[in-house]
């Protein structure tokens, strides 16, 4: 101070105590920057920083395509897909959800195209014996969970976040907010599972389901920057291992948030169109039904012949 007295230094704890503003001023390359910024990645610029849209959310847009497609498309990027747009940050991702039935003739190609489809670092490999979701077995707790649910059809957070049920607390806010938001509205979409009205207590089963998510789906959902790499999960059926409503959820669950998912099943027995409309995702049959072929063959190392669809893209 100019009386040469020593000026008291506050601490943050006591300005916030005080009730004292904590003022802030941002410099002119700051400013600058945003402006440039708010140009080179406007929303319909193509161009995105990493988490541009992280407190925005996604649009499932259902990809209805072939498997040539599925091919040409499966490693792309959201933003470089058909029918990929974002308006008022919410970034619609045209995303697959396929059903494969049968095998290819010549295995060879079959094996080709289920590599394609594991080989990205994103993608989750399971079988429909794996459990995608671990919900509890309180129905006390469970019940308790209608209380979340509100009018509107809207899910509070707040009162959810209470519940002993509620495992997402470790990630980042807007990670919880997004997959909140999601369950809410796989609980009001009418058309994307098959029940001939979701009451209260299926909404409460969906509810405990998709909070009990496991860990390398959550991980996937969190790492999702919706313009860029988008999450896949791809499942293999056994013959006589059909899906299971339990997994049937998640993978609804899935389709809302904009997963690319396939599921393979030789024996053409997923069971898929149980649960989830069938003008919900794409359903093809290839050439031979085969009561045989296993995960665990799959798992083999195999040599691959010359010629096919596949190899003709792939080389």
């Amino acid at each position: 101070s100019r009386d040469g007295a020593p000026q008291e230094i506050k601490s943050f704890v006591e300005y916030a105590q005080s009730g004292q503003a904590i003022e802030q001023v941002n410099s002119v390359l700051t400013g600058f920057s945003e402006q440039v910024e708010s140009t080179l990645f406007s929303e319909d610029s193509g161009n995105y920083r990493p988490w541009q849209f992280r407190r925005g959310t996604t649009k499932s847009l259902f990809f209805n395509a072939t498997l040539i497609d599925l091919a040409n498309n499966w490693a792309e990027a959201a933003k470089l897909r058909s029918g990929f747009s974002v308006s008022n940050s919410v970034v619609s991702v045209p995303h697959f959800f396929f059903e494969i039935e049968g095998r290819y003739d010549d295995f060879s190609e079959y094996h080709r195209l289920y590599d394609l489809t594991k080989s990205p670092k994103n993608a989750i490999i399971v079988t429909s014996n794996d459990e995608l979701a671990t919900p509890s077995t309180n129905r006390e707790e469970i019940l308790k969970l209608a209380f979340v649910l509100n009018s509107d059809g809207s899910i509070n957070h707040d009162i959810l976040k209470e519940s002993s049920l509620y495992q997402y607390e470790r990630y980042n806010d807007e990670t919880e907010r997004f997959i909140i938001d999601k369950i809410a509205e796989l609980i009001n979409d009418k058309t994307l599972l098959v029940k001939d009205d979701v009451d209260k207590k299926f909404s409460l089963e969906i509810l405990s389901i998709c909070l009990s998510l496991s860990e390398s789906i959550i991980r996937q959902i969190d790492n999702f920057d919706y313009p860029h790499a988008i999450p896949k999960l791809v499942m293999f059926c056994d013959v006589d291992q059909p899906i299971t409503e339990r997994n049937a959820i998640v993978l609804a669950f899935l389709n809302v948030i904009g997963f690319d998912i396939v599921v393979y099943s030789p024996s053409g027995q997923t069971n898929l169109s149980s649960y989830v409309n069938q003008s919900r995702f794409t359903s093809t049959r290839l050439e031979t039904v085969d009561y045989e072929l296993s995960y665990r063959d799959l798992q083999k190392p195999f040599k691959a012949k010359s010629g096919g669809i596949f190899s003709k893209l792939f080389g």
